[in-house]
């Protein structure tokens, strides 16, 4: 799985989520480099929902109020860059007691980051922890990728990752590079079942890696890299991947050529991928997409690839995301074709309002089984800037979700919410 590939459609996800809270006047923004800064974010908020957890029975409704929290700091050199953000929820919810919902702290995250940049050499170092009420959510994106993962229970979900990379030789010929990566996924408070409907156990990856890029010509470069990574649970023999990957990259006035050859050796046998990629960026819009095929463990040959689409109209922006990839990183380790399509569309009814349509439509597919897991939803909304600081932000959004063995759920919502960023520097 290429990374690039994952995040157009991860750029479109992350803007979807963006109409949701930004109106276009008064959007504060930390863009200024270099010193110091502080932030708050502050957002209040009541939702409604008919069927909050996607339960086949239906329970019934439920109204929750919270508040949203979230913390950064930041500094900023020439050559150095370090974050640190918490965020949370504190909520109260009414709703039926055979959900068994919690009150108070919800879903609370932290991250912490560092990247340094020297003449020719890079460091990164990267850590999170983030906490999920499966009850809540069943798809969850990885903030830095895009990808998602389906999850369905009632249990809490515990992620906790941390990784390094370095490079070197950036300005010869040949440059280098190296990462390491520890995550560890852990379950409590209920039970978490996957794709194919098993119980989810507590799980952890460790994954190193390195790449070796040889820049051919000014307008040529070829990327190799190995990968290897060991998937530990309890009870259960390690499992082992390993993957080696090839990228030609041909560099043209409008964008990227890009061809790959990518290898992966799992447990359950042998996956090979090849794609073709090609960016544009032009006055009007840019646009980059892949298409190649992946053959599967079980011999299988499925159409892969991803598209991603920004298009300024006069009076607002499009956005369409597409990716569908073959993988085997998830909690289980088993082989899963993915499938993801976001749209979004904003319109500026004026300069301090929008009017905002997104969808997202996400299926995961064991390969071995054939079961699939599929989530979808669709929202309309207004933001309207109230002040220099409070945007408001008021919709209404449809849930859908079909599991295999378990059939269609479906559940609409109805929210407003109020939010501002304080920001500082010092």
């Amino acid at each position: 799985m290429t990374a690039h590939r994952i995040r157009a459609t991860g750029a479109a996800f992350l803007f979807l989520a963006s109409t949701a809270v930004v109106s276009p006047a008064w959007a504060q923004s930390g863009s200024d480099s270099g010193g110091a800064q502080l932030r708050f974010d502050l957002g209040l908020g009541v939702d409604w929902k008919s069927n909050r957890t996607l339960a086949k029975s239906d329970p019934g409704a439920s109204t929750e109020a919270f508040v949203d929290l979230g913390f950064g700091l930041s500094s900023e050199t020439r050559n150095t860059n370090l974050s640190f953000n918490l965020n949370g929820r504190l909520r109260g919810v009414d709703a039926p007691s055979s959900l068994d919902l919690s009150n108070g702290l919800i879903n609370p995250s932290a991250a912490l980051k560092y990247r340094r940049i020297g003449a020719a050499s890079y460091l990164e170092l990267s850590a999170r922890v983030t906490q999920s009420d499966l009850s809540d959510n069943r798809l969850i994106f990885d903030e830095d990728d895009g990808s998602f993962t389906i999850v369905d229970g009632n249990a809490t979900r515990l992620n906790s990752t941390v990784e390094a990379r370095v490079g070197w030789n950036e300005d010869a010929r040949v440059s280098y590079g190296a990462f390491a990566r520890y995550s560890d996924t852990s379950y409590s408070g209920g039970t978490a079942t996957g794709v194919d409907g098993r119980r989810l156990s507590d799980a952890e990856r460790v994954t190193v890696g390195g790449d070796v890029t040889f820049r051919l010509s000014h307008v040529a470069q070829l990327k190799t890299f190995l990968s290897y990574s060991n998937h530990t649970k309890s009870s259960v023999p390690d499992r082992e991947t390993w993957s080696l990957g090839n990228t030609l990259t041909l560099a043209r006035p409008t964008g990227d050529l890009s061809f790959s050859l990518d290898v992966t050796e799992t447990e359950n046998g042998t996956r090979t991928s090849a794609e073709i990629g090609r960016s544009y960026i032009m006055p009007r819009f840019t646009l980059s997409g892949q298409v190649g095929a992946t053959n599967e463990t079980s011999g299988n040959t499925v159409l892969t690839g991803g598209l991603g689409i920004e298009y300024p109209l006069p009076h607002g922006v499009v956005v369409v995301g597409l990716s569908r990839y073959v993988s085997s990183s998830n909690n289980e380790d088993e082989e899963r074709l993915n499938t993801e399509i976001t749209l979004g569309y904003k319109h500026a009814l004026s300069k301090l309002s929008n009017l905002n349509f997104d969808a997202l439509w996400a299926e995961a597919k064991d390969t071995s089984t054939d079961k699939s897991f599929k989530d979808a939803s669709f929202g309309v909304s207004y933001t309207r800037a109230l002040t220099q600081d409070w945007n408001l932000n008021l919709g209404v959004r449809h849930r859908y979700s079909d599991d295999t063995g378990e059939g269609k759920i479906e559940s609409n919502e109805i929210f407003i919410t109020m939010r501002r960023s304080y920001l500082t520097r010092f």
